[in-house]
């Protein structure tokens, strides 16, 4: 070992919230305090893609549900009372695949 970092990334300019890799750990979900929800590579360093997640003012959370390669995230909607939950294909952030309130 080299006491250095195999791999830093800064998917963000903002505080991350929750990070969560994949099966086989060659890609990492993360939810920030700007609200986006990101995915990248993490052999190459790159984001794989980013999308507005949940618009509350509050926290949000994201996991990898590894067996299904889907993300799962949780967080607050426009009205801050309202929680929601997302599933989300990681290869395309565009639209969620389903979405709970």
């Amino acid at each position: 070992t080299t006491g250095k970092a195999a791999f830093t990334t800064s998917p963000t300019e903002d505080q991350l919230l929750s990070i969560s890799f994949n099966l086989d750990g060659s890609a990492m979900c993360a939810t920030s305090k700007d609200k986006k929800i990101t995915v990248f590579d993490t052999r190459s360093g790159t984001v794989a893609a980013s999308a507005p997640a949940h618009q509350g003012i509050k926290n949000q959370r994201a996991l990898w549900a590894k067996r299904r390669n889907q993300l799962i995230s949780c967080g607050f909607g426009p009205n801050a009372s309202c929680r929601e939950v997302k599933i989300w294909d990681p290869r395309n952030l565009s639209t969620a695949l389903y979405t709970m309130e």
